[in-house]
């Protein structure tokens, strides 16, 4: 997770600042999530039993529902009855 400077803000690691509004932001791997739906996001996620899988042949693609990154046909990641979830966030904010 990292941050990026913005004029004007006040970055804080791993939050940052959205200047008047005061909204607070976090970067995960590659996508800049709102901070507070990104914690809900992840404390969902740690609710499920993960497998590694691969999205079967009939589904183009899915998305990780913590950072919405595109998991497409090929690619491993992790999938449970709440969906899919890619290695990244499983291994950064999931995995124990």
């Amino acid at each position: 997770m990292s941050t990026s400077d913005v004029e004007g803000d006040t970055p804080t690691d791993p939050i940052r600042w959205e200047g008047r509004n005061m909204l607070t932001f976090v970067e995960v791997n590659g996508a800049k999530i709102e901070k507070t739906f990104f914690d809900d996001n992840v404390k969902e996620a740690r609710c499920y039993d993960w497998s590694l899988e691969q999205l079967s042949p009939d589904r183009e693609h899915a998305h990780c529902i913590v950072c919405e990154v595109t998991i497409k046909q090929g690619v491993a990641a992790y999938r449970s009855r709440g969906g899919w979830l890619c290695t990244y966030c499983y291994d950064h904010f999931v995995k124990t």
